[in-house]
């Protein structure tokens, strides 16, 4: 469609002139930014910016080199009435690669509460969650943000209010079917670097999370919303996924619901490694708070000796976090005590 900007404008780029204003050279209609950038200088402000950008998109895909919509130049809040008015451009509550994001800031539209605020929407990830280029007078010259719609107010928080995307004409339905048809086979969330599991993963959304999930649902083992919450769905998922395929060496993968580098690899190159009898993978007990453990080791986390009679009984697990597991009291309910040991030198009976 068009090239997602990801930096701002440097002194050779095609359209570096949309970014300039007219008393620098350029063709923007807009004032300086402040602080004023020494190659785009209507930026920092988040007008200048949104009006140039929303420019250059439609030139690129046109070919259309002139400023075509030049007057986007108000304050921030005030660009839908301008874009309709002036331009006749369409506006909407769905959102659009190409479109201008404006939100309102304060209860009127007369700049004495407030100017607004406008974003460029670079690509939509999904319904609620866009990836957007953007600019702030007073402050940066360009950013990239991820903003969600929450409430509604996608990322924002009072005073300012979202009031539409105004769509860019030259972006096309067909485009952005032909877009979404590609989309359908590229993850849009970054892939963790870390192990990922139930215990430590469940209480908060991550997008390594969201990563794992977007692919067990392509593969469907996942059939809930991708929220990036390790639930026991997605754990259930995970689980299912290693019983039915290898790692990059031919081994069958441990069943163990945690997204590690070797599921991580599965998940990404499934038909590679995908098994015809799932039954192959013998399953692990994966340890959780108050399953019933065995010590194997010899010293508690701190280092100490951990007493025979203490060895001897099978115990509680109060407590997960890391390697760090806490044992509360035995399973025969006898004995009581509260102490640390290492993941690794229990196991789960």
């Amino acid at each position: 469609m068009f090239k997602i900007r990801t930096s701002k404008p440097t002194s050779s780029d095609k359209f570096v002139k949309l970014y300039k204003t007219t008393a620098t050279g350029g063709l923007s209609a807009c004032i300086k930014g402040s602080p004023t950038d020494s190659v785009c200088t209507v930026l920092a402000n988040c007008v200048g910016y949104s009006c140039s950008r929303f420019n250059e998109i439609y030139a690129e895909l046109t070919g259309n080199t002139a400023m075509k919509y030049p007057y986007l130049n108000c304050n921030a809040e005030n660009f839908v009435e301008r874009a309709k008015q002036t331009y006749g451009l369409s506006t909407g509550s769905t959102p659009k690669p190409g479109a201008i994001m404006v939100w309102q800031k304060g209860a009127t539209l007369s700049g004495n509460d407030g100017a607004g605020h406008v974003a460029i929407v670079e690509k939509v990830i999904d319904a609620n969650t866009v990836y957007t280029s953007e600019s702030g007078y007073g402050g940066s010259a360009f950013w990239n943000s991820t903003r969600s719609k929450g409430t509604g107010n996608w990322g924002i928080n009072s005073p300012y209010k979202f009031r539409c995307f105004i769509y860019n004409p030259a972006v096309t339905d067909a485009m952005i079917a032909e877009e979404n048809k590609k989309a359908e086979n590229e993850n849009p969330y970054v892939e963790p670097s870390v192990v990922m599991n139930q215990a430590t993963y469940k209480n908060k959304s991550f997008s390594g999370v969201k990563w794992a999930q977007w692919y067990l649902t392509k593969y469907k083992y996942y059939t809930d919303k991708i929220d990036g919450y390790f639930g026991p769905l997605t754990f259930n998922a995970v689980k299912a996924f290693q019983a039915g395929h290898n790692d990059q060496s031919g081994k069958a993968l441990e069943v163990d619901g945690s997204i590690g580098p070797l599921t991580r690899w599965s998940l990404v190159n499934e038909s590679k490694c995908k098994r015809s009898t799932p039954t192959q993978a013998k399953e692990t007990k994966t340890m959780k708070v108050g399953s019933v453990v065995k010590i194997t080791g010899n010293k508690y986390y701190g280092g100490q000796t951990i007493p025979a009679w203490v060895k001897k009984k099978n115990w509680i697990v109060y407590d997960i976090s890391g390697d760090r597991v806490v044992i509360n009291k035995s399973q025969d309910g006898s004995s009581g005590i509260m102490s640390p040991i290492k993941k690794s030198d229990l196991q789960v009976v």
